[in-house]
């Protein structure tokens, strides 16, 4: 092989090791993430591919549904983790960015 074409194929490796992470598709799990934009992210992937950082905290995505700033006074009570809250809203304000799983209501009385 020629000096030439030695270059052409490191050139065409190094060139997919760097382009090839970067086009891989994120995967369809649902785990949010906060970016320090303010956005919230599927997965940690898209954030990623975004080139985003992480937010330091979900406070920064505060009034995305998982972290809501204002809540209805709605009585709709869940039960998570064996407590009571009022609606999904107050719920999910006071686990702020967490993805919790309600139980149902008889879990909690």
């Amino acid at each position: 092989m020629e000096f030439r074409q030695v270059k052409l194929v490191l050139f065409v490796v190094v060139m997919w090791a760097v382009i090839a992470p970067s086009t891989a598709p994120c995967p369809h799990t649902y785990k949010p993430v906060c970016g320090a934009n303010g956005e919230v992210y599927d997965n940690e992937c898209l954030l990623n591919k975004a080139g985003i950082e992480r937010a330091e905290s979900w406070e920064t995505c505060r009034g995305h549904e998982l972290c809501p700033s204002v809540c209805t006074e709605e009585y709709d009570p869940v039960c998570v983790e064996g407590k009571i809250y009022g609606n999904r809203c107050v719920m999910q304000s006071h686990f702020c960015g967490k993805v919790m799983h309600e139980n149902p209501l008889e879990a909690c009385l």
